[in-house]
């Protein structure tokens, strides 16, 4: 049996090449009245063939006597199959393929005009031939926070497409002062379609070092800074992936999933 989640991939891919791909090329705009009505044709006529095909199978065996129609009609329906979901892989990979950019601004332009996600890239912290990681500003929440774009052929695909986030509860190094500008945010991001995750931490303390199961969490470059926020960030390994406990300055801290996401860098934090 297929599991549901390829049937919601399908369902996404489709409503997405037709709602956003094809809109695109034709009016520029998103969710016009074209790309629903081509998605709606489609689903009609992917609709009609499944119950075309499940009212010739009970046809089949219950008027059907002779052996060699019984034969014929196997046939049929194996290659109605094979057309069908033929069909449905040859949309899916020309969606996939069509969303690819050249540059994180016609990235951002094509998100904005097309209602995906309204963002600017801030800070790059780290590309793989399949992901780059970045600092990104989200309009919608007014949130600075870790994403993550697939990449093909060195071109970036859109943001947190296949974004898997944890949000982590703040520590505090000061148990006695919990003082927002003292404490250290924390933040895993994964990329579904690679497996490729990072841990990202930011705060405002000064001399800090990070270790996560041996590994040394690295600062980005000084020059990218978020007010006054450090961002350390590490590509992590299997030794490292599950690792629920972070030594900072020598002392360990658990990691604690905060069971919803929470504002990682509130952009009024660095205009103040």
């Amino acid at each position: 049996m297929l599991d549901d989640s390829i049937f919601q991939l399908l369902f996404d891919s489709l409503q997405f090449f037709f709602c956003e791909v094809v809109t695109k090329n034709i009016t520029d705009k998103s969710k016009s009245i074209i790309s629903r009505l081509l998605f709606l044709l489609l689903s009609l006529l992917i609709a009609a063939l499944l119950i075309s095909i499940v009212i010739f199978v009970i046809y089949l065996f219950i008027f059907i006597d002779n052996t060699v129609n019984i034969f014929l009609a196997l046939i049929i329906i194996v290659l109605a199959l094979a057309l069908f979901f033929g069909v449905i892989f040859a949309i899916t990979k020309m969606s996939d393929r069509l969303n690819y950019f050249d540059s994180f601004k016609e990235e951002m332009d094509f998100s904005k005009n097309d209602n995906y996600s309204k963002h600017i890239v801030y800070l790059t912290l780290k590309q793989t031939d399949k992901d780059c990681f970045v600092m990104s500003y989200f309009h919608s929440n007014g949130d600075i926070c870790p994403a993550v774009y697939k990449k093909r052929n060195g071109k970036i695909g859109l943001i947190n497409f296949y974004a898997e986030k944890t949000c982590y509860k703040s520590i505090y190094t000061d148990e006695i002062d919990s003082d927002e500008s003292k404490n250290i945010r924390v933040c895993r991001i994964r990329n579904k379609a690679t497996q490729n995750q990072m841990i990202v931490f930011a705060s405002e303390i000064n001399g800090l070092e990070f270790i996560i199961n041996g590994n040394k969490i690295p600062e980005t470059d000084c020059k990218n800074r978020f007010g006054k926020f450090k961002i350390y960030a590490l590509l992590e390994n299997a030794d490292t992936a599950n690792c629920n406990t972070v030594s900072i300055n020598g002392i360990n801290y658990p990691l604690i999933e905060s069971g919803y996401s929470t504002s990682f860098i509130s952009r009024t934090e660095i205009i103040q």
